[in-house]
This record gives structure tokens, sequence and C-alpha cells, in this order.
């Protein structure tokens, strides 16, 4: 489910630029749940 959730967060996020900082934020939690 958390790579799901990177994978649609870039590419969602390589369009807009404000989704880029949620993509930080996703990729830092799925870090942390690691």
């Amino acid at each position: 489910i958390e790579l799901i959730t990177v994978f649609s967060a870039r590419l969602y996020g390589s369009r807009s630029r404000k989704n880029k900082k949620l993509l930080d934020n996703v990729a830092k939690a799925v870090q942390e749940s690691t």
C-alpha cells in the first residue's frame, strides 16, 4: 500500500510543484514506518 502511495504521489508530483512537497512528506513517512 505504501509503495502505491509513493508511485501515485510521484505521478501527480511530477506535474505540480505543490504535490512535490506532499511527496516529500509521504516519502518521509514511509521511511519512518520502515
